[in-house]
């Protein structure tokens, strides 16, 4: 071809179709022009590695049940129509293909959230599940590097297999390569004019479906870029002004009887908006994160104005509309979900103050340390509710080892923002002395020994909940090993100061451990 990115009006094939001089279906034809490639027997060898029908039934109804809800990437109705006419017949053709490369991927995504309280056994038809995902996912990967699929044109489906190839390797641990993944499914998407709003009629969107599905791809892969950027610090794939697409409409092919129900995919087009604000307080011009507590304390009521107070009834934070949760089974969890997103976007906020102390120059008057004082009780709160949301998710996916890795990471990435809160406190105890007794987001004076104490129980039921994910994930056990050396840090500090208060007036002793020089936990009422 060209090398021209389709669905561009600002380029040269753009300005070629305004003078009727050029249609999608142009390139089509010449590239379509050769008789299509026939399923080789190295293609047909991995084929026959896809397991018994029995085996991808229990996966796929599991997946549909309880995986699918995270990113309504999939359209059931649709999918299990593709899938019997799938198992209908040999493969016949490239789409057939790339449908039992997505097949293998789904199978192997969600054995990984198997055994669960609806699949208690770790074994299906005597294989193990660990085999049934480790060569689900080899043969998924033998078959996206055949030069069979290499030479298709691209599809949904394409990208949708390497969607939850980068969701499998997010699970396992492998960051960078669910980075690698993540960002060859951008460039499949660019390639397929996901980047544009798109019309039924163009290219391969033959249906209003079709467009809709295509918006749902493109922002999925868009929220996915924007948290390895926001939380785990990568560089973007998707600029920006590419962000242009207009959102999916509700739930693809169905009416709510109610119309003021949730669909489906609200959850995912509320941490769309969430995200679009997070990404535009969380960086200056320049592209950093300020520090300035009162700039902070700004972009922290701006939050609470356009997103917390906004929000429609089932996903309110405080006092959520519960009456649609029978009929939307997996409306409790993505409410979870969200809950994480608002508090992990409003820790990122205050995080910057975690350093501050209140006698920094900016705030070195009494204001100043008033402000600072406030904003680090509002980010431990913020970090208490972001830990119980996660805590209800994992009691709501069954409350055992499970190897979904936002359990883990944000189990840890909390705990350990806490934990360094906890550490820091002493500042909150100083400006308190001098009259800036901290208030709490209610506006209410705060018991600082209250916060100490609660957030230590969150530690430690977290370092329980690491302990048990450790099992099964990479993540949990990394985290785990740093969340232990930050509660030692705790202990050895609530050592200390112990045994200063033991000590007789004038008499000094040695602390008992690595403290830093002034570090204690306060002890003040409200």
């Amino acid at each position: 071809g060209l090398g021209y990115l389709q669905n561009n009006a600002d380029k040269l094939l753009g300005y070629l179709k305004t003078m009727d001089l050029y249609n999608d279906n142009d390139l089509e034809s010449t590239s379509s022009a050769s008789s299509p490639p026939k399923i080789t027997s190295e293609v047909s060898e991995l084929l026959s590695k896809v397991p018994h029908r029995t085996v991808t039934d229990i996966l796929i109804q599991h997946f549909l049940t309880e995986a699918n809800w995270i990113y309504e990437m999939v359209d059931p109705t649709t999918f299990l129509g593709r899938y019997d006419d799938w198992w209908s017949h040999p493969c016949r053709n490239v789409q057939d293909v790339e449908f039992a490369a997505l097949l293998l991927r789904l199978c192997s995504y969600t054995a990984q959230f198997l055994p669960s309280q609806s699949y208690t056994a770790d074994t299906i038809l005597g294989v193990s599940l660990s085999t049934i995902r480790q060569d689900c996912d080899a043969t998924a990967n033998a078959l996206a590097s055949t030069q069979f699929l290499k030479s298709s044109s691209g599809s949904i489906v394409q990208i949708h297999q390497l969607f939850f190839r980068a969701c499998y390797l997010k699970n396992e641990g492998d960051t960078k390569g669910s980075w690698d993944v993540l960002s060859e499914a951008i460039r499949e998407a660019q390639e397929l004019g996901l980047h544009s709003d798109l019309r039924k009629g163009q290219g391969k969107f033959t249906s209003e479906y079709d467009v809709e599905m295509g918006k749902r791809t493109y922002w999925n892969l868009w929220l996915w870029d924007e948290f390895m950027s926001i939380i785990l610090g990568r560089w973007p794939l998707i600029p920006d002004q590419r962000c242009t697409v207009s959102l999916p409409h509700a739930a693809v092919g169905t009416t709510a009887p109610d119309i003021n129900a949730p669909d489906t995919f609200c959850e995912r087009r509320l941490q769309i908006q969430l995200t679009k604000l997070a990404a535009e307080l969380l960086s200056s011009t320049d592209g950093t994160q300020t520090t300035d507590p009162a700039i902070i304390d700004k972009y922290v009521k701006r939050f609470y104005a356009e997103m917390i107070d906004t929000l429609p009834a089932a996903f309110r934070i405080h006092d959520p509309e519960l009456k649609w949760d029978h009929d939307l089974p997996n409306l409790k969890r993505q409410r979870e979900i969200f809950r994480i997103s608002i508090f992990a976007t409003l820790c990122s906020l205050l995080k910057p103050l975690i350093l501050t102390p209140t006698n920094k120059a900016q705030a070195a008057n009494a204001s100043g340390k008033k402000l600072v004082a406030r904003l680090k009780i509002t980010l431990i709160e913020a970090i208490i509710e972001l830990l119980d949301s996660v805590g209800r998710l994992h009691t709501l996916m069954g409350g055992k080892q499970n190897r979904f890795f936002l359990l883990s990471l944000f189990t840890f990435h909390s705990a350990a923002l806490l934990g360094m809160c906890l550490l820091s406190l002493e500042s909150n105890l100083k400006a308190t002395k001098q009259g800036a007794t901290p208030k709490s987001t209610k506006g209410q004076p705060t018991d600082l020994q209250h916060y100490s104490e609660q957030g230590r129980k969150r530690m430690e039921l977290s370092i329980t909940r690491l302990s048990m994910l450790s099992e099964v994930s990479s993540i949990a056990r990394t985290g785990l090993m740093l969340l232990q050396k930050i509660m030692a840090k705790l202990d050895d500090q609530k050592s200390s100061k112990a045994l200063k208060e033991a000590a007789p007036q004038g008499v000094k002793r040695k602390a008992a451990g690595p403290t830093a020089p002034g570090a204690r936990l306060p002890h003040i009422t409200s």
